[in-house]
């Protein structure tokens, strides 16, 4: 008797203790995730925060988007063609160390994006450092060396980015660009030109003096030609007048006035015309022809050169009809003078 007892107090103690086991944890319980729907090959929770990698896409308007989302996709680069940069650019002030042709340096201060980085300044483009200085840098995006033109007028900045791939020596696949930066911090495309087939580079470039026109030199599989861009509008003023030059042929007035061109025929193709086109005043696109060389002397090998203004005033144009001696020297054969105003041309001693 004791032994039922003692064996129904302890089976009413289990049951007891189990009622209240259960009753304490069944609203967690119910509280749990259900698990029954998850797949075997569902993500862990080491895969909830992506990292993505740290590079950048340049947009066609010259700003960049960084990648994101869990796919690691580029974000979408803004609508619009005068989209700025600045909202993920973080501006400063850069240095070019400028040598003076009399001895001792100074710096050039400008306006600079945080991923213009290790810049340097060309020595060898002294020529032009009246107007344009030219330099080097590391853009941290794009992760190249590119080249960089700086205005010394308005602070502009013109930066030409190269994406070419070739497959042969001839073959080329890709494109190049001419970017501006503007004392503002806008970043502007000026220029594109896709490659297809055959390389075209894009050469040095100048600015005008007063910085509103820049001219480049380009270089392709077959032909050579320079352009003078008007900044504003990104029109080549010498496009459709058959005037083949190179840099050195672009000459401006002190005040960016007169634009003077020294033009001359391809020898291969017949392209060009030999002679001076000479702009109206403060009207750089429109050229007209002022001189241009017989038939005689361009047989004879006959060019123009030393093509400049007269000193102290933009009045007169002078230059020299001559040809290469033997020794590298120039024969000159004339020399001329043009009075702007009145448009007479006059041979000189």
């Amino acid at each position: 008797m004791n032994k039922k007892f003692f064996f129904v107090v302890v089976l009413a103690l289990v049951i007891i203790t189990t009622g209240l086991l259960i009753w304490n944890i069944w609203p967690f319980q119910e509280q749990l995730p259900h698990t029954s729907n998850i797949s075997n090959n569902a993500p862990s929770n080491t895969q909830d925060h992506v990292f993505c990698p740290q590079d950048a896409k340049l947009c066609p308007d010259g700003s960049y988007v960084s990648r994101t989302g869990p796919n690691c996709d580029f974000a979408q680069c803004p609508t619009g063609s005068s989209a700025s940069s600045t909202t993920a650019t973080v501006w400063g002030k850069c240095e070019i160390p400028i040598d003076l042709s009399y001895g001792g340096n100074e710096a050039k201060e400008f306006d600079c994006p945080s991923w213009m980085q290790n810049i340097y300044w060309d020595r060898t483009y002294k020529k032009y450092n009246d107007t344009t200085i030219k330099f080097y840098f590391y853009n941290s995006l794009d992760k190249k060396i590119q080249r960089a033109y700086l205005s010394q007028k308005t602070g502009t900045i013109a930066f030409i980015v190269e994406e070419l791939t070739s497959q042969d020596e001839w073959t080329h696949r890709g494109f190049n660009q001419l970017k501006f930066i503007y004392p503002d911090h806008q970043v502007k495309l000026l220029y594109k030109k896709d490659v297809d087939i055959y390389y075209e580079i894009l050469g040095d470039l100048k600015f005008s003096p007063d910085g509103k026109y820049i001219s480049i030199f380009v270089e392709g599989y077959d032909v050579e030609y320079t352009m003078v861009l008007d900044i504003s509008s990104s029109k080549d003023i010498l496009e459709g007048k058959n005037i083949i030059c190179y840099l050195d042929d672009i000459l401006w007035s002190s005040d960016s006035s007169l634009l003077a061109v020294r033009s001359f025929t391809l020898g291969y193709s017949g392209d060009g015309i030999n002679g001076i086109f000479l702009s109206a005043y403060n009207k750089p696109e429109q050229l007209t022809q002022i001189f241009s060389l017989n038939n005689e002397d361009t047989i004879d090998n006959y060019e123009v050169y030393n093509l400049s203004f007269s000193a102290g005033d933009n009045n007169t144009l002078i230059f020299v009809v001559g040809r290469y001696g033997w020794e590298g020297t120039i024969d000159i054969k004339a020399k001329y003078e043009y009075n702007i105003r009145t448009k007479e041309l006059k041979k000189i001693d």
